[in-house]
């Protein structure tokens, strides 16, 4: 059965995970932030963006222009913005009623990196809502590299998905609407109001009893993201050793360790604000400002000991990043 919390936080935990690869300059999100910061020519800032009017935040530097010449570049971003959201938010976490404002927080991506000491702060970008509980979060099995003279290609042929389901559901809609046309309007009756009505009319918010709509999105959050490298005519043999590299990179660190259970966006900021942060109390010259015990309560961990291990933790994520 589905539950709203459960839902909430894996989305939360999708969202601190991006953060943690942006901090640590890896994974699909990186890979397209450094390629426009490359091809546009931006210099990214270390900071936590201010609030802004607009939905988007755009490049300083386009405050200088005409107003014509703003309103183009202002269309061409949020153009790319949402390129990039569809390409790296699963469908599921990008429905009309998500809590993420996607466009704030891939927007504020490209031109800003995540102080060190406020990882968990630029997580929060877009957001509407926090929750506080960690939850689970799916792996990846561990495979084992295929040698290069392998008989078999690791190579699936499939349907452009997303073509797939697009047609998938005008196939489904149109019977829906003819259905109505044919049988139901005659009488009166709107076939989507009773579409509506019986996909959400179980359902509550408690978690009591799930409602075909609810149980619809649990589907799509348990169906497992797996990576696929899209070969086109463009594509060359370093774009696609790259993926694959990044692929496995990706794959053999969450193997280790079996199933991870720990925050990798929480544990990185414990570890830099223990290593990095930690000074002298001016209330207390006998006591240091971030202690395990500090830290702890200050990221809701079960103790002291839970908090040394998310040190280490955040230690050997960071020591990957520095090694080549």
């Amino acid at each position: 059965m589905v539950s709203i919390s459960d839902a909430s936080e894996k989305l939360r935990r999708f969202k601190r995970d991006l953060v943690a690869d942006l901090f640590l300059q890896r994974g699909t999100l990186w890979e397209y932030v450094q390629r426009v910061r490359t091809e546009l020519g931006i210099s990214s800032a270390v900071q936590i963006p201010e609030p802004v009017e607009t939905r988007a935040h755009y490049p300083g530097s386009w405050e200088q222009l005409g107003q014509l010449e703003q309103q183009f570049l202002r269309g061409a971003w949020l153009n790319l913005t949402h390129a990039l959201r569809n390409e790296i938010v699963p469908e599921i976490y990008r429905l009309p009623l998500s809590p993420v404002d996607w466009t704030a927080f891939i927007s504020a991506s490209l031109l800003y990196d995540p102080p060190e000491s406020q990882l968990l702060a630029f997580a929060r970008l877009g957001d509407d809502w926090l929750a506080s509980a960690d939850a689970d979060e799916r792996v990846l099995d561990h495979a084992t590299e295929r040698s290069s003279d392998a008989p078999v290609l690791p190579i699936v042929r499939l349907p452009d998905p997303f073509r797939a389901r697009d047609d998938a559901h005008w196939y489904r809609d149109t019977i829906i609407d003819e259905i109505g046309k044919q049988f139901l309007e005659p009488r009166g009756l709107d076939i989507w109001e009773m579409y509506h009505a019986v996909i959400w009319s179980r359902g509550d918010y408690e978690g009591e009893e799930s409602s075909i709509g609810l149980e619809y999105a649990q589907r799509q959050l348990d169906n497992e993201l797996r990576p696929y490298i899209f070969v086109t005519e463009e594509t060359t043999v370093e774009d696609v050793k790259k993926a694959f590299r990044s692929i496995k990179a990706s794959q053999q660190q969450r193997a280790r360790g079996g199933r991870p259970t720990r925050d990798p966006l929480v544990a990185i900021q414990c570890a830099v604000l223990y290593d990095r942060y930690r000074s002298i109390d001016s209330t207390d010259k006998r006591r240091r400002n971030w202690t395990y015990e500090s830290l702890a309560k200050e990221f809701d961990l079960d103790s002291a000991d839970a908090a040394e291990d998310y040190v280490n933790l955040g230690r050997k994520l960071m020591d990957e990043k520095d090694t080549p």
